[in-house]
C-alpha cells in the first residue's frame, strides 16, 4: 500500500496489527485488501490520487471501535473535490465535499474481517482538508469525532455509541480559518478536556471541550512569527499539561495549565542534523505513543524519528532526543517515473498521473 498524507493502523488490545488504510481501501493484516475493502477514495481521490499515493491531506482518516464491541469498527474518511476554482488567489482549490464512514467487522471471514458497510455520507458540507480527530466520551464508553468545516471557524461534532452514530452539530467559535488549512495538526488532550487545532497560517488554536456534551468553549488564539514554521505537529503530554509544537525547525512547550498560555511558551529544540543525514530535515507531525513517549516525524528522505523521552516534565527536562530512533526504511519516497507529475498540497509534495 502506497501512503501519502493519512494513513490510521488499527490492532488489537495487545498490540496485534488487524487493518490499515490510507483512505483508498482497507487492508488486512496479511497486506492483503479485506473483503469489500475497496472504492473507499471518492472523486479526485479515486482518479487522481488513489493509485499513486492515497488520501494526500493531513489526518483525513480515522478508525475507532465500536463501543461495548470487540469485533466491529468504524473507519471516518474523506474524498476530495474541486471545491473552489482555480485560480482565484487560493492556496489550493481541492477539498473534501464530504465526510464518510465504513463499518469494518474482524468476526467475519474467518477473522480476517470484511467491510458490512461503506462510503455513507454523515456530513455533507465542503470541509477543511482533514485534521479528523476523536476523544472519549465523559462516560468513558462512547467516543466525540470532530471535523472542521473549510474557510470558516466551525465545527462538526459526532457522538459514536454502541447503536452507531447517534448525534451531529456544528458549532462556530474561536477564529476563522483561511485557506491555507491543509498542513498542521490536530490533537485532544489525554483527558479529553482540551481541543488544539494549529498550524503555520491560521496559529494555535485552544478550545476548552466538555466531553459530556461535545461542547467547545473559551477559545485562546496563539500566534507565531512568520520564520518559526511551515511544516508543524503537535501532541500532548500524557498527564494533558503540555503540548508540544513542532515548528519547522524548532519544538515549543506550553503549559495549559497556566493562567497565560501564550506566555508560557517554552522553546524546548531547534533542529540538529547530523552530518552523515545527506539532507536537512525539518520538525513535522508529532504523536503520544502508549510508552508515554511523543514521536516527531520530520520531511525529505531519511529513516529517524525523533524521541520526547520525558513528556510530563517542563521546559527541556521533557528530553528531547533528535533522531533518536532509526526506522528500517525511507520515511518519505517518490517515484520520479516520466509519466507522473507532482503538486503541492500545503507543502507537502504529491506525486500525480499525467492525464
Amino acid at each position: 500500500m502506497q501512503m501519502e498524507g493519512s494513513v490510521i493502523v488499527m490492532s488489537n488490545s495487545t498490540g496485534d496489527l488487524l487493518f490499515y488504510s490510507n483512505g483508498c481501501y482497507i487492508a488486512k493484516k496479511d497486506h492483503e485488501m479485506m473483503f469489500n475493502g475497496d472504492s473507499l477514495g471518492m472523486g479526485l481521490l479515486e482518479t487522481s490520487f488513489c493509485e499513486t499515493g492515497g488520501n494526500p491531506i493531513t489526518q483525513g482518516i480515522m478508525a475507532l471501535p465500536v463501543p461495548l464491541d470487540s469485533n466491529r469498527y468504524y473507519m471516518f474518511y474523506t474524498d476530495l473535490n474541486s471545491a473552489y476554482e482555480y485560480p482565484t488567489g487560493l492556496y489550493f482549490p481541492l477539498a473534501p465535499l464530504n465526510l464518510y464512514y465504513c463499518i469494518i467487522d474482524m468476526s467475519s471471514n474467518n477473522g480476517q474481517g470484511s467491510i458490512t458497510l461503506k462510503n455513507q455520507v454523515i456530513v455533507a458540507d465542503t470541509l477543511a482538508r482533514g485534521m479528523i480527530q476523536a476523544t472519549r466520551n465523559n462516560n468513558g464508553i462512547d467516543w466525540w469525532i470532530v471535523m472542521p468545516e473549510s474557510h470558516s471557524n466551525c465545527y462538526y461534532t459526532i457522538r459514536l455509541n454502541k447503536n452507531g452514530i447517534d448525534t451531529i452539530f456544528k458549532q462556530c467559535i474561536g477564529e476563522i480559518w483561511g485557506d491555507r488549512d491543509a498542513t498542521g495538526q490536530a490533537v485532544f488532550s489525554t483527558n479529553g478536556k482540551i481541543y488544539s487545532r494549529s498550524n503555520y497560517f491560521n496559529g494555535l488554536n485552544i478550545f476548552d471541550f466538555n466531553a459530556s456534551t461535545g461542547i467547545l468553549s473559551n477559545p485562546k488564539h496563539i500566534t507565531f512569527g512568520q520564520d518559526t514554521f511551515y511544516w508543524s505537529g503537535a501532541a500532548f503530554s500524557p498527564n494533558s499539561r503540555f503540548l508540544y509544537i513542532t515548528a519547522y525547525r524548532k519544538v515549543f512547550q506550553f503549559d495549559v495549565n497556566s493562567l497565560d498560555i501564550g506566555a508560557s511558551k517554552v522553546l524546548i529544540a531547534e533542529l540538529n542534523t547530523p552530518a552523515e543525514i545527506d539532507f536537512n530535515t525539518s520538525f513535522n507531525q508529532a504523536l503520544l505513543a502508549p510508552d508515554g513517549n511523543i514521536y516527531i516525524g520530520g520531511t525529505n528522505t531519511h529513516t529517524y524519528l525523533h524521541i520526547i523521552q520525558n513528556p510530563n516534565c517542563k521546559g527541556t527536562d521533557c528530553n528531547l532526543v533528535q533522531y533518536a530512533l532509526e526506522m528500517p526504511c525511507l520515511l518519505y519516497t517518490s517515484d520520479a517515473a516520466d509519466e507522473r507529475s507532482s503538486v503541492d498540497l500545503g507543502g507537502r509534495r504529491i506525486i500525480k498521473k499525467k492525464k
